[in-house]
């Protein structure tokens, strides 16, 4: 395995741990998961939409979803 493999796997690991934080209430997780996953999700969202304002406001979104804990959507 060379360097490349093993940061790819540190990373993979890293997010693991960041999903299961973000699952235990732990809202320090969910900046780490931003800020892991916020341009690769921009770079798509530009792709397939084109508009910038309409992108952040779909990954704005997608994280406020996950910052929501799970309860929330059963008292609606």
């Amino acid at each position: 395995m060379d360097i490349k493999d093993q940061k790819k796997g540190s990373s993979e690991k890293l997010e693991i741990i960041y999903w299961n934080k973000l699952r235990q209430g732990d809202t320090a997780a969910l900046g780490k998961l931003y800020d892991g996953f916020v341009d690769i999700l921009f770079s798509h969202g530009i792709r397939k939409d084109g508009n910038r304002e309409h992108v952040m406001d779909c990954i704005h979104d997608l994280f406020f979803d996950l910052y929501k804990p799970p309860w929330v959507s059963l008292v609606l």
